[in-house]
């Protein structure tokens, strides 16, 4: 029906949606707006790591827990771009090398940081 309306009134659909990546929205999503890209957003990317880090981290914690408000910290461009050599020893490490594979600005950045991240 939406499409239909779409159609008729020569609406613009959007190009993509952003959204926390619930079935739901997948499902309405590509019923209603069927090329429209969906994308995840940032806050529940940064949310979902930093549980998975305090859930998963096996070496010396900096703290019990990193506080999920620390999500703002990840979700700023990091203050510089040179990665950290060496291996990450503490959560903020791996936080720090995370935020650079975040905010890589082209696809060869994304791809040398993802190496880099992963070593």
């Amino acid at each position: 029906m939406a499409q239909q309306l779409g159609k008729e009134d020569d609406l613009l659909y959007p190009h993509f949606i952003i959204t926390d990546d619930a079935a739901a929205a997948h499902v309405g999503t590509k019923k209603l707006f069927p090329n429209t890209q969906m994308q995840l957003c940032i806050w529940h990317i940064c949310t979902n790591v930093l549980k998975a880090v305090n859930e998963r981290w096996i070496g010396e914690k900096e703290q019990q827990n990193l506080p999920f408000d620390d999500w703002h910290a990840l979700s700023k461009k990091p203050a510089s771009d040179a990665h950290p050599r060496g291996k990450q020893v503490t959560q903020k490490d791996f936080l720090r090398s995370w935020k650079l594979v975040m905010y890589a600005k082209t696809t060869e950045d994304l791809r040398a940081r993802w190496r880099d991240f992963r070593t």
